[in-house]
Protein backbone atom coordinates (compact mmCIF):
# COMPACT_ATOMS: atom_id res chain seq x y z
CA UNK A 1 0.00 0.00 0.00
CA UNK A 2 1.10 3.16 -0.54
CA UNK A 3 -0.86 5.33 1.59
CA UNK A 4 -1.71 5.50 5.01
CA UNK A 5 -5.09 2.81 6.01
CA UNK A 6 -7.46 3.14 8.30
CA UNK A 7 -7.09 0.33 11.47
CA UNK A 8 -9.48 -2.82 12.12
CA UNK A 9 -10.92 -2.81 15.32
CA UNK A 10 -14.96 -3.85 15.51
CA UNK A 11 -16.96 -6.73 16.66
CA UNK A 12 -18.44 -8.83 14.03
CA UNK A 13 -21.27 -10.86 15.18
CA UNK A 14 -21.62 -14.02 13.03
CA UNK A 15 -25.57 -14.05 13.67
CA UNK A 16 -25.51 -10.17 12.23
CA UNK A 17 -23.73 -11.49 8.91
CA UNK A 18 -25.89 -14.23 8.22
CA UNK A 19 -28.94 -11.97 9.07
CA UNK A 20 -27.92 -9.87 5.99
CA UNK A 21 -27.38 -13.13 3.88
CA UNK A 22 -23.53 -12.50 3.68
CA UNK A 23 -21.62 -16.14 4.71
CA UNK A 24 -18.50 -14.51 3.78
CA UNK A 25 -16.77 -11.10 3.04
CA UNK A 26 -13.52 -11.09 1.27
CA UNK A 27 -11.91 -7.99 0.48
CA UNK A 28 -7.98 -6.55 0.94
CA UNK A 29 -8.07 -4.83 4.28
CA UNK A 30 -5.34 -2.21 4.32
CA UNK A 31 -2.21 -3.03 6.58
CA UNK A 32 -2.60 -2.08 10.15
CA UNK A 33 -0.65 0.34 11.79
CA UNK A 34 -0.08 -1.97 14.94
CA UNK A 35 0.42 -5.52 15.24
CA UNK A 36 -2.96 -7.49 15.23
CA UNK A 37 -4.13 -10.33 17.13
CA UNK A 38 -7.08 -12.31 16.24
CA UNK A 39 -8.97 -13.44 18.65
CA UNK A 40 -11.87 -16.30 18.06
CA UNK A 41 -14.72 -17.42 19.92
CA UNK A 42 -17.96 -19.28 19.41
CA UNK A 43 -19.95 -16.43 19.16
CA UNK A 44 -18.10 -14.01 17.57
CA UNK A 45 -14.61 -13.22 15.39
CA UNK A 46 -12.76 -10.08 16.70
CA UNK A 47 -9.75 -8.29 15.14
CA UNK A 48 -8.27 -6.39 17.84
CA UNK A 49 -5.46 -3.71 17.10
CA UNK A 50 -3.23 -3.02 20.32
CA UNK A 51 -2.85 0.95 19.20
CA UNK A 52 -6.09 1.64 18.46
CA UNK A 53 -10.15 0.41 18.57
CA UNK A 54 -11.41 2.81 16.16
CA UNK A 55 -14.15 0.48 13.69
CA UNK A 56 -14.36 0.56 10.23
CA UNK A 57 -17.12 0.08 8.45
CA UNK A 58 -18.49 -2.82 6.92
CA UNK A 59 -18.73 -2.89 3.40
CA UNK A 60 -21.78 -4.82 1.86
CA UNK A 61 -22.37 -3.75 -1.77
CA UNK A 62 -21.61 -6.37 -4.27
CA UNK A 63 -20.72 -6.12 -7.79
CA UNK A 64 -23.53 -8.00 -10.21
CA UNK A 65 -21.45 -7.98 -13.32
CA UNK A 66 -24.19 -7.75 -15.50
CA UNK A 67 -22.31 -7.58 -18.72
CA UNK A 68 -19.09 -10.83 -18.91
CA UNK A 69 -16.22 -10.78 -20.84
CA UNK A 70 -15.94 -13.63 -23.38
CA UNK A 71 -14.69 -16.64 -21.51
CA UNK A 72 -11.91 -16.79 -23.43
CA UNK A 73 -11.00 -13.25 -22.31
CA UNK A 74 -9.21 -11.92 -18.83
CA UNK A 75 -10.76 -9.48 -16.62
CA UNK A 76 -8.18 -7.48 -14.18
CA UNK A 77 -9.44 -5.11 -11.71
CA UNK A 78 -8.83 -2.53 -8.44
CA UNK A 79 -10.64 -0.28 -6.81
CA UNK A 80 -9.49 2.16 -3.64
CA UNK A 81 -10.74 4.58 -1.74
CA UNK A 82 -9.29 8.09 -2.76
CA UNK A 83 -9.12 8.98 1.02
CA UNK A 84 -7.55 5.94 2.63
CA UNK A 85 -6.17 4.17 0.21
CA UNK A 86 -8.12 1.27 1.00
CA UNK A 87 -8.37 -1.60 -1.30
CA UNK A 88 -11.80 -2.31 -1.80
CA UNK A 89 -12.02 -4.76 -4.66
CA UNK A 90 -9.19 -6.81 -6.84
CA UNK A 91 -9.77 -8.90 -9.63
CA UNK A 92 -6.80 -10.76 -10.95
CA UNK A 93 -4.54 -6.95 -10.09
CA UNK A 94 -1.41 -8.92 -10.23
CA UNK A 95 -1.84 -10.23 -13.67
CA UNK A 96 0.33 -8.64 -16.13
CA UNK A 97 -1.06 -7.45 -19.46
CA UNK A 98 -0.91 -5.22 -21.82
CA UNK A 99 -2.22 -1.58 -20.41
CA UNK A 100 -2.51 0.07 -24.10
CA UNK A 101 -2.53 3.96 -23.43
CA UNK A 102 -2.81 3.73 -19.97
CA UNK A 103 0.53 3.41 -19.90
CA UNK A 104 0.76 6.85 -20.86
CA UNK A 105 -0.37 8.05 -17.03
CA UNK A 106 3.49 6.53 -16.34
CA UNK A 107 4.82 8.47 -19.18
CA UNK A 108 3.31 11.34 -17.76
CA UNK A 109 4.84 10.83 -14.12
CA UNK A 110 8.07 10.35 -15.42
CA UNK A 111 8.13 13.00 -17.96
CA UNK A 112 7.11 15.38 -14.97
CA UNK A 113 10.08 13.76 -12.46
CA UNK A 114 12.95 13.39 -14.69
CA UNK A 115 12.08 16.52 -16.91
CA UNK A 116 9.77 19.01 -15.12
CA UNK A 117 6.71 20.84 -16.25
CA UNK A 118 9.17 23.40 -17.62
CA UNK A 119 11.19 21.52 -20.25
CA UNK A 120 11.05 22.63 -23.70
CA UNK A 121 12.14 20.75 -27.05
CA UNK A 122 13.70 22.94 -29.59
CA UNK A 123 14.08 23.08 -33.22
CA UNK A 124 17.09 24.87 -34.58
CA UNK A 125 19.11 26.23 -37.71
CA UNK A 126 22.77 25.79 -37.79
CA UNK A 127 25.35 27.66 -40.40
CA UNK A 128 27.28 25.52 -42.06
CA UNK A 129 28.47 28.12 -44.34
CA UNK A 130 28.98 28.17 -47.75
CA UNK A 131 24.73 28.33 -48.25
CA UNK A 132 24.64 24.98 -46.14
CA UNK A 133 22.13 25.01 -43.34
CA UNK A 134 21.58 22.70 -40.93
CA UNK A 135 17.69 21.94 -39.81
CA UNK A 136 18.28 19.86 -36.13
CA UNK A 137 16.04 18.17 -34.92
CA UNK A 138 15.47 18.42 -30.70
CA UNK A 139 12.53 16.48 -30.48
CA UNK A 140 9.51 18.66 -30.68
CA UNK A 141 7.18 17.23 -33.01
CA UNK A 142 4.12 20.21 -32.60
CA UNK A 143 6.15 22.77 -34.52
CA UNK A 144 3.66 23.35 -37.27
CA UNK A 145 3.48 24.36 -40.86
CA UNK A 146 -0.09 26.09 -40.20
CA UNK A 147 -0.08 28.09 -37.55
CA UNK A 148 -3.74 28.89 -35.84
CA UNK A 149 -4.97 25.96 -37.96
CA UNK A 150 -2.87 22.81 -36.28
CA UNK A 151 -4.00 19.99 -33.61
CA UNK A 152 -1.33 20.88 -30.93
CA UNK A 153 -2.27 24.74 -31.23
CA UNK A 154 0.97 25.57 -32.07
CA UNK A 155 1.84 29.14 -32.65
CA UNK A 156 5.91 28.23 -33.56
CA UNK A 157 6.22 27.38 -37.16
CA UNK A 158 8.38 26.90 -39.32
CA UNK A 159 7.38 30.18 -41.20
CA UNK A 160 9.47 31.37 -38.45
CA UNK A 161 11.94 29.58 -37.89
CA UNK A 162 12.67 29.96 -42.00
CA UNK A 163 12.40 33.98 -42.04
CA UNK A 164 14.49 34.07 -38.87
CA UNK A 165 17.26 32.07 -40.64
CA UNK A 166 17.30 34.02 -43.91
CA UNK A 167 17.60 37.25 -41.59
CA UNK A 168 20.32 36.27 -40.07
CA UNK A 169 22.44 35.75 -43.75
CA UNK A 170 21.16 38.80 -45.03
CA UNK A 171 24.21 38.88 -47.41
CA UNK A 172 24.85 34.77 -48.29
CA UNK A 173 22.25 32.78 -50.22
CA UNK A 174 20.33 29.66 -49.22
CA UNK A 175 21.49 26.75 -51.40
CA UNK A 176 20.35 23.95 -49.35
CA UNK A 177 19.41 22.16 -45.99
CA UNK A 178 20.33 18.93 -44.46
CA UNK A 179 18.67 17.07 -42.17
CA UNK A 180 20.09 16.22 -38.60
CA UNK A 181 17.80 14.25 -36.97
CA UNK A 182 20.05 12.04 -35.04
CA UNK A 183 19.05 12.90 -31.51
CA UNK A 184 17.12 9.84 -31.51
CA UNK A 185 19.82 7.42 -32.93
CA UNK A 186 20.04 5.53 -29.89
CA UNK A 187 16.38 4.32 -30.10
CA UNK A 188 13.94 2.35 -32.69
CA UNK A 189 12.32 4.55 -35.09
CA UNK A 190 9.24 2.25 -35.46
CA UNK A 191 9.07 -0.91 -33.22
CA UNK A 192 7.95 -4.12 -34.93
CA UNK A 193 5.13 -4.71 -32.57
CA UNK A 194 3.25 -1.73 -33.71
CA UNK A 195 0.37 -2.23 -35.90
CA UNK A 196 2.22 -2.13 -39.50
CA UNK A 197 -0.13 0.10 -41.01
CA UNK A 198 -0.28 2.50 -37.95
CA UNK A 199 1.48 5.68 -39.72
CA UNK A 200 -1.27 5.48 -42.59
CA UNK A 201 -4.36 4.99 -40.59
CA UNK A 202 -3.15 8.38 -38.03
CA UNK A 203 -1.56 6.59 -34.67
CA UNK A 204 1.55 7.38 -35.37
CA UNK A 205 4.46 7.82 -37.64
CA UNK A 206 8.12 6.67 -37.13
CA UNK A 207 9.34 8.26 -34.29
CA UNK A 208 12.34 10.72 -35.32
CA UNK A 209 13.81 13.94 -33.28
CA UNK A 210 12.36 15.68 -36.69
CA UNK A 211 9.09 16.18 -37.17
CA UNK A 212 6.66 19.15 -38.31
CA UNK A 213 2.76 18.35 -37.17
CA UNK A 214 3.60 15.25 -35.72
CA UNK A 215 3.75 14.31 -39.34
CA UNK A 216 0.55 14.49 -40.11
CA UNK A 217 -0.60 15.24 -44.05
CA UNK A 218 -3.55 17.28 -42.72
CA UNK A 219 -2.03 19.61 -39.61
CA UNK A 220 -5.54 19.86 -38.27
CA UNK A 221 -6.63 16.44 -38.07
CA UNK A 222 -5.96 14.22 -34.78
CA UNK A 223 -5.59 10.95 -36.42
CA UNK A 224 -4.81 12.55 -40.10
CA UNK A 225 -2.44 9.96 -41.92
CA UNK A 226 1.40 9.99 -41.60
CA UNK A 227 4.22 8.69 -43.61
CA UNK A 228 7.40 6.64 -43.16
CA UNK A 229 9.36 9.59 -43.34
CA UNK A 230 9.02 12.40 -40.69
CA UNK A 231 12.26 13.92 -40.95
CA UNK A 232 12.51 13.80 -44.87
CA UNK A 233 9.43 15.56 -44.89
CA UNK A 234 10.47 18.14 -41.97
CA UNK A 235 13.44 18.98 -44.53
CA UNK A 236 11.09 19.60 -47.38
CA UNK A 237 8.85 21.56 -46.13
CA UNK A 238 11.49 24.04 -44.44
CA UNK A 239 13.22 23.78 -47.75
CA UNK A 240 10.24 25.13 -49.37
CA UNK A 241 9.42 28.04 -46.82
CA UNK A 242 13.08 29.08 -47.70
CA UNK A 243 12.76 28.67 -51.44
CA UNK A 244 9.26 30.69 -51.40
CA UNK A 245 10.69 33.31 -49.49
CA UNK A 246 13.86 34.10 -51.23
CA UNK A 247 12.86 33.15 -54.57
CA UNK A 248 15.79 30.82 -55.17
CA UNK A 249 15.41 27.19 -55.10
CA UNK A 250 16.59 25.89 -52.05
CA UNK A 251 17.49 21.66 -52.16
CA UNK A 252 17.56 19.35 -49.27
CA UNK A 253 20.71 17.75 -49.40
CA UNK A 254 20.49 14.93 -47.34
CA UNK A 255 20.77 13.43 -43.41
CA UNK A 256 24.05 14.45 -41.35
CA UNK A 257 25.31 15.48 -38.49
CA UNK A 258 25.43 19.46 -38.36
CA UNK A 259 28.98 20.39 -38.04
CA UNK A 260 30.21 22.92 -35.12
CA UNK A 261 28.92 26.46 -36.28
CA UNK A 262 26.58 29.04 -35.05
CA UNK A 263 22.68 28.69 -34.41
CA UNK A 264 20.77 31.19 -36.25
CA UNK A 265 16.99 30.03 -36.00
CA UNK A 266 15.11 28.05 -33.34
CA UNK A 267 11.99 27.58 -32.29
CA UNK A 268 10.81 25.59 -28.88
CA UNK A 269 7.51 23.50 -28.17
CA UNK A 270 5.14 24.52 -24.98
CA UNK A 271 6.35 23.08 -21.34
CA UNK A 272 6.24 19.78 -20.76
CA UNK A 273 3.09 20.25 -18.82
CA UNK A 274 1.14 21.60 -21.59
CA UNK A 275 2.23 18.56 -23.70
CA UNK A 276 1.04 16.02 -21.15
CA UNK A 277 -1.94 17.22 -21.07
CA UNK A 278 -2.58 16.79 -24.77
CA UNK A 279 -1.04 13.58 -24.66
CA UNK A 280 -3.63 12.54 -21.92
CA UNK A 281 -6.51 14.30 -23.09
CA UNK A 282 -7.27 12.70 -26.62
CA UNK A 283 -3.82 10.16 -26.25
CA UNK A 284 -1.58 11.01 -28.63
CA UNK A 285 0.91 8.28 -29.25
CA UNK A 286 3.63 10.53 -30.72
CA UNK A 287 4.16 13.19 -28.16
CA UNK A 288 4.46 10.21 -25.54
CA UNK A 289 6.92 8.45 -27.51
CA UNK A 290 9.12 11.33 -27.79
CA UNK A 291 8.87 12.08 -24.20
CA UNK A 292 9.94 8.88 -22.97
CA UNK A 293 12.97 9.19 -25.22
CA UNK A 294 13.45 12.87 -23.72
CA UNK A 295 13.25 10.78 -20.39
CA UNK A 296 15.70 8.18 -21.30
CA UNK A 297 18.19 11.01 -22.60
CA UNK A 298 18.24 12.57 -19.44
CA UNK A 299 18.80 9.78 -17.40
CA UNK A 300 21.62 8.85 -19.80
CA UNK A 301 20.02 5.80 -21.37
CA UNK A 302 19.43 4.49 -24.29
CA UNK A 303 16.17 2.08 -22.63
CA UNK A 304 12.75 3.35 -22.01
CA UNK A 305 12.13 0.70 -19.70
CA UNK A 306 15.09 1.22 -17.48
CA UNK A 307 14.58 5.08 -17.52
CA UNK A 308 11.31 4.61 -16.70
CA UNK A 309 11.78 2.52 -13.49
CA UNK A 310 14.44 4.94 -12.24
CA UNK A 311 12.42 7.54 -12.19
CA UNK A 312 9.23 5.48 -11.24
CA UNK A 313 10.15 3.11 -8.42
CA UNK A 314 13.51 3.02 -5.72
CA UNK A 315 16.06 0.57 -6.77
CA UNK A 316 15.08 -2.37 -4.97
CA UNK A 317 11.75 -1.85 -4.92
CA UNK A 318 10.51 -2.55 -9.20
CA UNK A 319 7.36 -4.28 -9.02
CA UNK A 320 6.90 -7.47 -10.72
CA UNK A 321 4.77 -7.55 -14.29
CA UNK A 322 5.47 -3.97 -15.19
CA UNK A 323 7.86 -3.73 -18.41
CA UNK A 324 7.85 -0.56 -20.93
CA UNK A 325 8.93 -1.63 -24.63
CA UNK A 326 7.37 2.02 -25.25
CA UNK A 327 6.18 4.95 -23.72
CA UNK A 328 2.53 4.86 -25.89
CA UNK A 329 1.26 1.53 -25.04
CA UNK A 330 0.77 0.37 -28.51
CA UNK A 331 3.20 -2.18 -28.05
CA UNK A 332 1.53 -5.44 -26.46
CA UNK A 333 4.87 -6.68 -24.80
CA UNK A 334 4.18 -3.04 -22.87
CA UNK A 335 2.93 -4.38 -19.74
CA UNK A 336 1.12 -3.57 -16.48
CA UNK A 337 -0.82 -4.68 -13.24
CA UNK A 338 -3.94 -3.60 -11.84
CA UNK A 339 -1.93 -3.11 -8.66
CA UNK A 340 0.82 -1.37 -10.34
CA UNK A 341 -1.60 1.43 -11.97
CA UNK A 342 -4.18 2.28 -8.81
CA UNK A 343 -0.71 2.21 -7.01
CA UNK A 344 0.80 5.19 -9.28
CA UNK A 345 -3.19 6.74 -9.32
CA UNK A 346 -2.36 7.57 -5.63
CA UNK A 347 1.37 8.74 -5.84
CA UNK A 348 0.07 11.25 -8.30
CA UNK A 349 -3.01 12.34 -5.72
CA UNK A 350 -0.93 12.59 -2.85
CA UNK A 351 2.15 14.45 -4.85
CA UNK A 352 1.14 18.35 -5.70
CA UNK A 353 3.88 18.33 -8.33
CA UNK A 354 1.78 15.19 -10.34
CA UNK A 355 -1.33 16.33 -9.56
CA UNK A 356 -2.32 18.42 -12.38
CA UNK A 357 -2.15 15.17 -14.57
CA UNK A 358 -5.68 14.35 -12.97
CA UNK A 359 -7.39 17.23 -13.80
CA UNK A 360 -5.86 16.72 -17.54
CA UNK A 361 -7.35 13.34 -17.80
CA UNK A 362 -10.82 12.67 -19.93
CA UNK A 363 -14.01 13.04 -18.62
CA UNK A 364 -16.55 10.22 -19.21
CA UNK A 365 -19.35 12.00 -21.87
CA UNK A 366 -17.71 15.22 -22.29
CA UNK A 367 -13.79 15.47 -23.34
CA UNK A 368 -11.30 13.90 -24.70
CA UNK A 369 -11.20 9.94 -25.62
CA UNK A 370 -13.99 9.79 -23.43
CA UNK A 371 -16.23 12.20 -24.86
CA UNK A 372 -18.46 9.78 -26.93
CA UNK A 373 -18.66 6.99 -23.74
CA UNK A 374 -20.94 6.72 -21.07
CA UNK A 375 -24.12 8.25 -22.87
CA UNK A 376 -25.56 5.50 -23.22
CA UNK A 377 -24.06 2.83 -21.19
CA UNK A 378 -23.13 3.88 -17.47
CA UNK A 379 -24.75 7.03 -18.44
CA UNK A 380 -25.05 7.49 -14.59
CA UNK A 381 -21.43 8.24 -14.07
CA UNK A 382 -21.43 11.15 -17.21
CA UNK A 383 -19.33 13.79 -16.11
CA UNK A 384 -18.27 12.11 -12.81
CA UNK A 385 -15.16 9.27 -14.28
CA UNK A 386 -12.18 10.90 -15.08
CA UNK A 387 -9.80 8.74 -16.74
CA UNK A 388 -7.39 7.78 -19.17
CA UNK A 389 -8.48 4.87 -22.26
CA UNK A 390 -6.73 2.31 -23.70
CA UNK A 391 -7.41 0.77 -27.10
CA UNK A 392 -4.71 -1.64 -28.79
CA UNK A 393 -5.93 -5.20 -30.77
CA UNK A 394 -7.12 -7.44 -27.63
CA UNK A 395 -6.85 -4.54 -24.88
CA UNK A 396 -10.02 -2.51 -23.84
CA UNK A 397 -8.86 -0.83 -20.71
CA UNK A 398 -9.79 2.64 -18.68
CA UNK A 399 -8.13 3.82 -15.09
CA UNK A 400 -8.49 7.08 -12.77
CA UNK A 401 -10.91 8.15 -10.73
CA UNK A 402 -14.70 7.88 -10.30
CA UNK A 403 -16.31 10.80 -7.98
CA UNK A 404 -19.43 9.22 -6.43
CA UNK A 405 -20.26 12.64 -4.22
CA UNK A 406 -21.24 11.68 -0.78
CA UNK A 407 -20.48 7.91 -1.24
CA UNK A 408 -16.79 9.03 -1.43
CA UNK A 409 -13.98 8.74 -4.35
CA UNK A 410 -12.36 6.15 -5.69
CA UNK A 411 -9.10 5.18 -8.05
CA UNK A 412 -9.15 2.13 -10.25
CA UNK A 413 -8.03 0.36 -13.35
CA UNK A 414 -10.24 -1.83 -15.76
CA UNK A 415 -8.39 -3.95 -18.19
CA UNK A 416 -10.31 -6.63 -19.91
CA UNK A 417 -7.80 -8.90 -22.59
CA UNK A 418 -8.50 -11.30 -24.65
CA UNK A 419 -9.08 -12.66 -28.72
CA UNK A 420 -12.63 -11.78 -28.64
CA UNK A 421 -11.66 -8.30 -27.13
CA UNK A 422 -13.22 -5.26 -29.62
CA UNK A 423 -14.69 -1.99 -29.18
CA UNK A 424 -17.73 -3.73 -27.78
CA UNK A 425 -15.74 -4.84 -24.92
CA UNK A 426 -15.92 -0.77 -23.43
CA UNK A 427 -19.45 -1.68 -22.66
CA UNK A 428 -18.31 -4.26 -20.25
CA UNK A 429 -15.75 -1.33 -18.33
CA UNK A 430 -18.24 1.67 -18.83
CA UNK A 431 -20.96 -0.69 -17.41
CA UNK A 432 -18.48 -1.97 -14.43
CA UNK A 433 -17.47 1.56 -13.90
CA UNK A 434 -21.14 2.46 -13.18
CA UNK A 435 -21.68 -0.79 -10.64
CA UNK A 436 -18.33 0.48 -9.09
CA UNK A 437 -19.83 4.17 -9.09
CA UNK A 438 -22.74 2.70 -7.06
CA UNK A 439 -21.52 1.03 -4.00
CA UNK A 440 -18.81 3.46 -3.57
CA UNK A 441 -16.95 3.45 -0.64
CA UNK A 442 -19.50 1.04 0.21
CA UNK A 443 -18.22 -1.35 -2.28
CA UNK A 444 -17.27 -4.49 -1.03
CA UNK A 445 -15.41 -7.60 -2.39
CA UNK A 446 -17.62 -10.83 -2.01
CA UNK A 447 -15.87 -14.18 -1.99
CA UNK A 448 -18.50 -15.92 -3.92
CA UNK A 449 -19.11 -14.27 -7.58
CA UNK A 450 -20.94 -14.93 -10.85
CA UNK A 451 -19.54 -18.09 -12.25
CA UNK A 452 -17.31 -17.29 -15.06
CA UNK A 453 -13.89 -18.58 -16.14
CA UNK A 454 -13.36 -14.57 -16.90
CA UNK A 455 -14.36 -13.71 -13.66
CA UNK A 456 -13.06 -16.12 -11.14
CA UNK A 457 -11.04 -14.01 -8.03
CA UNK A 458 -7.40 -14.43 -7.07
Amino acid sequence: MLWSAATLGIWVLVSMAISVGVSAISAEPAKPVGEQELIMAAESARVVNRETSEPERIRTCALEFGISPQSSDALSVMVADRESGNILYSNEADHATSPASVAKLFTAVAALRVLGPEYRMTTSVVDGGNGELWLVGGGDPTITRSPGNNYYGSSHSIQELAATAISALPHQPIASVHIDDSRYSAFTRWDNTWRTNGWALGYVAPITSLQVDGDRDTPSLRLGRRSTDPSGRAGAWFAGELSQLTGNHVAVAGSSVAPPGPVIASVSSAPVSELIAIMLLDSDNTLAEVLAREVALERESDSIDRAFHEALYEEGSFPEGVYFQDGSGLSPLTTLTARAIVDLLGVIDGDETLEPILGDLPIAAETGSLRKRFKVVGAEVAGRVFAKTGSIQGVRSLAGVIDAGEKGELLFSINVSGAQVSDSSRDIIDSLVEEIYSCGENLAHWSSLPTSPALATE
